[in-house]
């Protein structure tokens, strides 16, 4: 079923002028905010920018290496953005490994960012 959605999915490039209702842009949001994430943590935050003069800088800086002109004729783009958080300092990450707090808030700082630098390589 998900290839099957993943074959039929189509990248827009020619927009209408038709508005977007808000009820379409809080069911999008929705959707993305009930994502899935690593321990539930859900490190994001959506803006929605339907600022016209917004839209066309964006467009040209995104069309600096890659063709993305046509940013500047979408109605309106949803951004997504993430904090790159340290663990150790997280409440959540010591509820998630609670077994472990003392270790956690015990660790040597040059070990603790090594350890964070590799993780975010993804190397298995």
């Amino acid at each position: 079923m998900i290839i099957d959605l993943l074959q039929k999915k189509y990248s827009c490039r020619n927009f209408s002028e038709k508005l977007i209702s808000k009820d379409i842009i809080h069911y999008i949001l929705e959707c993305g905010r009930l994502s899935a994430s690593g321990g539930n943590d859900q490190p994001w935050k959506f803006g929605v920018i339907v600022d016209k003069n917004i839209l066309i800088n964006i467009s040209k800086v995104a069309s600096i290496n890659y063709d993305q002109n046509w940013i500047s004729k979408a109605p309106l783009i949803i951004v997504l953005c993430t904090e790159l958080k340290e663990c150790k300092d997280e409440i959540n990450c010591i509820n998630r490994f609670h077994s472990m707090k003392k270790q956690i808030m015990e660790m040597d700082d040059k070990l603790y960012s090594t350890i964070n630098r590799v993780k975010k390589y993804n190397i298995y």
